[in-house]
C-alpha cells in the first residue's frame, strides 16, 4: 500500500529524472489527452452547459417590427423566447453567413431568466 502512494506522490510532484520510462510515459499521456480529447470537452465558449442555442434565421428578424431604439440583443430575445415558449436572457449571438457572405441568420445563446 505504501509503495502505491509512492508512485502516486512521484507523479503528482513529476519527482521521474527526465529519459526515465516513467518521465516518457506521463509525456505521452499528457500528450495523448491533449491531442485526443475532443474539441467539445475543452471548448471554454460553452462553459455555461445550461445554455440553450437558438437558430433565428434573418426571414425572421425581417418581419418584425423595428423601433429604432431596439437593440439586436433585445429582439433576438424576444424571438428565441417566442420559439422556445420560456423567458430567456441572451448570452452570446453568433452570425451565420452563406458561401456570399449573405446573412443567413442568427445562433443565439440563452440562458434562462
Amino acid at each position: 500500500m505504501i509503495k502505491i502512494w509512492e508512485v502516486i506522490k512521484k507523479i503528482v510532484l513529476w519527482s521521474y529524472d527526465r529519459g526515465t520510462w516513467q518521465y516518457d510515459l506521463l509525456a505521452v499521456l499528457i500528450l495523448a489527452f491533449i491531442f485526443l480529447t475532443p474539441h467539445s470537452v475543452l471548448d471554454g465558449r460553452m462553459a455555461n452547459r445550461d445554455a440553450t442555442e437558438v437558430y433565428i434565421p434573418a426571414s425572421e428578424l425581417a418581419k418584425e417590427r423595428l423601433d429604432k431604439d431596439v437593440k439586436l440583443a433585445e429582439l433576438l430575445a424576444k424571438s428565441a423566447s417566442k420559439r422556445t415558449r420560456r423567458e430567456l436572457v441572451v448570452e452570446r449571438i453568433e452570425p451565420d453567413f452563406d458561401d456570399d457572405a449573405k446573412l443567413k441568420g442568427f445562433r443565439v445563446y440563452c440562458v434562462p431568466k
